[in-house]
C-alpha cells in the first residue's frame, strides 16, 4: 500500500505530507502541538477501506515551514488550507480533524463548504476553557533581535515542566513510560514547536467565539468522536454545544478514552468513521 512523505509549496511555504492509500481522498489535521504522526493508527484500517489519507503537518509543526510574517490576518490561513485541499485532495473529499484541528476543520468547512463532503470531529477542542485567557505577544516578541534569541532559548525551558503535564493529560487514561514521555518532550519543546503551537492557540483565542456564533451555518452532517475519560477539555459540555449549534451532528463516546483517541483507539475510530460514511 502506497505510503510517502511529500513535499510542496503554497504560498512561500514548505508543506510536508504523508500519502497513504489509494482512493476517496481524506484530509486529516492534527492538534496543537502535533504532526502527521497523530494519525498513524488510522492510516491502514482506513487504506483498507479504499481511502486515500493527506496528513500534513500543519505550519511549524513536524516537517512543515512556518507561517510567512505576512500571514497575520487568520482568514488568509484558512485560504491557506483551501490550496493545500486544491493541491492535494481535489474535491469533494472528506474531512478528519483531531483536538484544535477540529477548530481549523470547523473553519474550513465553513468556508468551503462545496469541498467537504464529511466532517469528522476526534475529541474536538473548539471553545475556550478559560473566558478570561488572552492571546500571547510571545510570537511577534520571538522575532524581535536580541529579545528574540533569548526567547528562542529560554522557552523550552520554561515551557518543558507544563508540556510534561500535558503528554501524561493527553494520553490518560494511559500511562506513557518515561521514556515515550521524553521522545515526545524532544520535539515538543523545541523553539519552533512551542512558537507555532502558541500561535496556533492564538488563533483559537481569537476565533472560537466567532466560529461557535458560525456553527449553525454547516449544512453536511457532522460526526464527533470523543473519549469518555478527557482530561484536556469537557468532552460532554462541547459536544453538547456543537449539538446545540450544529444542524445535522451525531457524537459516540469512547470509554476507557482520554484525548489521544486516533493514537489509542485507532481501529475503533475507523469502525465507527466508515459506518457513518456508509450510512449518512
Amino acid at each position: 500500500m502506497k505510503n510517502e512523505i511529500k513535499t510542496i509549496v503554497i504560498d512561500q511555504t514548505k508543506i510536508q505530507f504523508r500519502d497513504f492509500g489509494q482512493g476517496e481522498p481524506v484530509l486529516m489535521l492534527h492538534g496543537n502541538p502535533g504532526t502527521n504522526d497523530d494519525f498513524k493508527n488510522l492510516l491502514e484500517p482506513f487504506g483498507r477501506h479504499g481511502f486515500r489519507c493527506i496528513v500534513p503537518d500543519r505550519p511549524g509543526h513536524g516537517g512543515t515551514n512556518p507561517f510567512p510574517e505576512a500571514f497575520k490576518d487568520f482568514s488568509k490561513k484558512i485560504e491557506f488550507y483551501g490550496k493545500l485541499m486544491e493541491e492535494t485532495c481535489g474535491s469533494p473529499f472528506s474531512l478528519i480533524g483531531y483536538s484544535l484541528g477540529c477548530f481549523l476543520s470547523l473553519w474550513i468547512s465553513l468556508q468551503f463548504p462545496k469541498k467537504v463532503k464529511n466532517l469528522v470531529l476526534l475529541a474536538p477542542f473548539v471553545f475556550k476553557k478559560d473566558q478570561g485567557e488572552s492571546p500571547s505577544s510571545i510570537p511577534q516578541i520571538a522575532n524581535l533581535p536580541i529579545i528574540g534569541s533569548f526567547i528562542r532559548f529560554s522557552l523550552p525551558l520554561l515551557a518543558s515542566k507544563k508540556i510534561q503535564q500535558h503528554i501524561q493529560n493527553v494520553f490518560s487514561p494511559s500511562k506513557l513510560s518515561e521514556k515515550e514521555i521524553e521522545e515526545y518532550l524532544k520535539w515538543m519543546v523545541s523553539p519552533n514547536c512551542l512558537l507555532a503551537t502558541i500561535a496556533d492557540k492564538n488563533d483559537f483565542l481569537s476565533f472560537s467565539a466567532e466560529l461557535e456564533g458560525k456553527l449553525s451555518d454547516i449544512e453536511i452532517q457532522v460526526l464527533s468522536i470523543a473519549g469518555k475519560n478527557d482530561l484536556v477539555c469537557d468532552a460532554t459540555e462541547t459536544v453538547n454545544r456543537l449539538g446545540e449549534k450544529i444542524k445535522s451532528f451525531k457524537n459516540v463516546f469512547l470509554e476507557n478514552a482520554g484525548h489521544s483517541i486516533p493514537l489509542t483507539h485507532g481501529e475503533r475510530i475507523s469502525e465507527i468513521v466508515q459506518d457513518h460514511f456508509r450510512t449518512k
